[in-house]
């Protein structure tokens, strides 16, 4: 597949990490994504099954990457179901402050402050993030990579989505040589393995073969998985 962003597509999200792109010409809906960060092609192959495994363990929590990579360009890019802010005001305003401030939020952004106080509070939030750990997706995350307040938008429905989409691993600018598998992946392959096991039926084994296709792909970068 050929990345193609359509020519009506406009900026609607930036962050420090990638530039968001909507078309509402365009159905099915979706966005497009191209990465800020020099991405190998293996690592931007690596968002689809990483975050594809993610959205069968908490299909209605996280989105679905219909295709990732790096184009003719060597642009790293991804495009995935489009989640519609239209009824999160908040998550609205704090895309605006990100998009005219080079994909930084605001040091004084209200809106930054209020949805990061109301995720601390939330219960649904915070047991989502603990599944999330015991999955083992957060396993050295903070080291490379943070999310925050505007990784979340609350859908139509009134249901939070996580939108937060990187690579499986990253590297870290200083790590040990005996440490590098460990420090690089951005998940735990034997807790996510666990967590896969004890899916049902039809998610477990597209799961699983996402999992085994990932694997594959850590160790032709040189991982010790």
């Amino acid at each position: 597949m050929r990345f193609e962003k359509p020519k009506s597509a406009q900026l609607v999200g930036e962050g420090a990490y990638k530039k968001v792109f909507h078309s509402s010409s365009e159905q099915p809906d979706r966005v497009w994504a191209e990465f800020k960060h020099p991405y190998t092609p293996q690592q931007a192959k690596s968002v689809y099954y990483l975050n594809n495994i993610i959205h069968v363990l908490f299909p209605e929590r996280t989105v679905k990457i219909n295709q990732s990579g790096v184009d003719k360009d060597d642009q790293a890019y991804l495009q995935s179901e489009y989640i519609s802010p239209a009824a999160d005001s908040v998550h609205r305003s704090i895309q605006t402050e990100t998009v005219s401030n080079d994909g930084q939020p605001l040091e004084d952004s209200i809106s930054l402050a209020q949805r990061g106080a109301s995720l601390e509070s939330s219960e649904e939030i915070n047991s989502f993030l603990d599944a999330y750990e015991e999955a083992g997706l957060r396993e050295n995350f903070a080291a490379v990579h943070t999310w925050g307040p505007q990784d979340v938008i609350y859908d139509t429905e009134g249901n939070f989505r996580f939108v937060d989409v990187d690579p499986a691993w990253e590297e870290p600018e200083e790590i040990l040589e005996d440490g590098y598998t460990e420090a690089c992946l951005r998940f735990s392959p034997q807790k996510l393995q666990l967590a896969i096991e004890r899916l049902d039926g039809d998610r477990r084994e597209k799961a699983q073969n996402l999992y085994n296709r990932l694997m594959d792909l850590c160790r032709e970068v040189g991982f010790a998985v």
